[in-house]
């Protein structure tokens, strides 16, 4: 009897500790929306708040394999300390992750689980919790909330007054290593030579390369503070009109340029000529904002593309691309001058300049439009940031 009395009194005392932890701030699970560009992979959050009585439980998360395809799933801070288990890919459709803790659970962070999916699909959808099941360390099922996601597909539209439509919240990873070439075919690369002994092919608005507005733009960009070392040269391509904001009061000056960015803004040194609206290139669409730099910037050899006729545009350009571009443009205009030798073994990473980028760079050093790191080397697959993009075009203007 004794036995049954106790039994029935820890029985109450497990309920009773479970009615105490559910009656406390539920437990939640945030499936971040997320926003995102063609040609992007993308990176979604999965935040837990209020996990400290959570010890373990499972998550089937559900989206639309037409439009994403899932690629990783990496564990968050919220359970740093629990063992996570991942069936990937449970039915094409949706995945499931379970984990449990045999210690008090420690939170080095609210992010549950860090989700990558490749782009399948321009176009946006859901990304749901098919079924989610949480307990205690007694091992109770805890009531807790959640909220699904959004993966929001963007599209560009033409904008005179932003050099590119960035949200505040992506970050962009990483492609210093993308060694892509902009000439990468070497017949490509002798014809575009020709063109500095060739008049017939200058167009009329390359007698507007340093053209300035009637009424200069004053700048007020939050990011762009006075006692910075790129201060006048972002002063000086804003105030004439050739680089934007990437809002009304933010520059950005630590993003890096993009292809389609370096090409817009040339393009609007050379006075923004009329082009014709189809695309040259298959992954630059017609109604886009950098669609007319783009196709005029092919048809003046300026830009070749990486190859299969893609142009990349989102692609973050490379010092060694940004000197092959201003090369060809500098021709195009007639203000290539004679060329000066220089000698690139001053940098210690002189052999790690590409072939096809070899006479473009020397060009860009002698003129002293590109200069060397701090370091020693001329890094030419390394980005370009748009504070370092302001100063190299604001010497080559000047």
């Amino acid at each position: 009897m004794k036995k049954i009395g106790f039994l029935l009194l820890s029985v109450c005392f497990a309920f009773c500790l479970c009615l105490h932890i559910n009656a406390q701030a539920l437990p939640k699970l945030t499936i971040c929306d997320t926003l995102f560009s063609e040609g992007q992979t993308i990176t979604v959050s999965v935040i837990a708040e209020n996990f400290d009585s959570v010890y373990g439980g499972s998550i089937e998360i559900a989206y639309d394999n037409a439009s994403v395809a899932l690629i990783e799933i990496n564990s968050g801070g919220a359970v740093s300390n629990a063992s996570l288990v991942k069936n990937k890919v449970f039915s094409e459709k949706s995945f499931k992750v379970s984990w449990a803790s045999i210690s008090k659970p420690q939170q080095s962070s609210n992010e549950l689980l860090s989700l990558e999916f490749e782009i399948v699909k321009n176009n946006s959808s859901d990304i749901k919790f098919a079924t989610v099941r949480l307990f205690d360390i007694n091992g109770c099922s805890v009531e807790f909330e959640t909220v699904d996601g959004k993966l929001i597909f963007d599209k560009p539209k033409n904008n005179p007054n932003k050099d590119v439509y960035l949200p505040n919240f992506i970050v962009p990873s990483d492609n210093s290593s993308n060694t892509e070439n902009e000439e990468n075919e070497p017949e490509q690369e002798q014809s575009n030579s020709s063109l500095t002994d060739s008049k017939q092919q200058t167009t009329q608005t390359e007698t507007t390369v340093q053209s300035k507005p009637e009424q200069e733009k004053r700048m007020e960009f939050f990011d762009v503070p006075q006692d910075k070392w790129f201060y006048n040269s972002v002063e000086f391509m804003y105030s004439r009109g050739y680089m934007q904001g990437m809002g009304e009061k933010e520059f950005a000056p630590d993003y890096p340029l993009t292809r389609a960015m370096l090409v817009t803004i040339i393009y609007r040194i050379a006075g923004s000529q009329e082009v014709e609206a189809q695309s040259s290139f298959d992954d630059v669409e017609n109604d886009m904002w950098y669609t007319d730099a783009v196709n005029w910037a092919k048809n003046n050899d300026i830009v070749s593309g990486i190859g299969n006729n893609m142009f990349a545009p989102d692609d973050f350009i490379t010092r060694e691309q940004l000197c092959v571009i201003m090369y060809n443009y500098s021709k195009l205009s007639e203000m290539a001058g004679e060329k000066q030798s220089f000698d690139l073994g001053v940098f210690s990473d002189m052999d790690n300049i590409s072939s096809w980028a070899t006479d473009a760079v020397e060009w860009a050093c002698s003129k002293q439009i590109i200069k060397g790191r701090d370091n020693g080397t001329v890094d030419p697959s390394g980005n370009a940031t748009r504070a370092e993009a302001s100063a190299v075009l604001q010497r080559y203007l000047s």
